[in-house]
């Protein structure tokens, strides 16, 4: 049975960020689709096998049960809640924010 993947608002306002960002920086619906598109995929894979993505590299969010993704430049962070059959996408960072002081 898949698990059903959300977005905490934050990581929700990271992508409306991300995605201003790409819009505005290459003016192209096709940047934002070359970021878009292998996000859905990513998060498809996180729905049919939650467990496929490494534990965050901080141990602080190991400890915490965080795992990470990455998608082009950016690095999701997330949480597989295993009762529930839910993966939570906490936050999503471009890879070279020291992203551990935010979580």
């Amino acid at each position: 049975m898949a698990y059903e993947v959300f977005l905490t608002p934050a990581a929700e306002s990271d992508l409306a960020r991300i995605l201003d960002y790409l819009n505005v920086q290459f003016g192209s619906p096709q940047a934002v689709g070359n970021f878009l598109n292998p996000y859905a995929a990513v998060c498809g894979e996180l729905a049919e096998h939650p467990q496929m993505y490494s534990h965050a590299l901080a141990p602080e969010l190991q400890a915490r049960g965080y795992r990470r993704f990455l998608i082009g430049k950016y690095v999701a962070l997330c949480l597989v809640r295993e009762e529930q059959q839910q993966i939570i996408i906490a936050r999503i960072f471009h890879g070279t924010q020291n992203y551990t002081k935010y979580i």
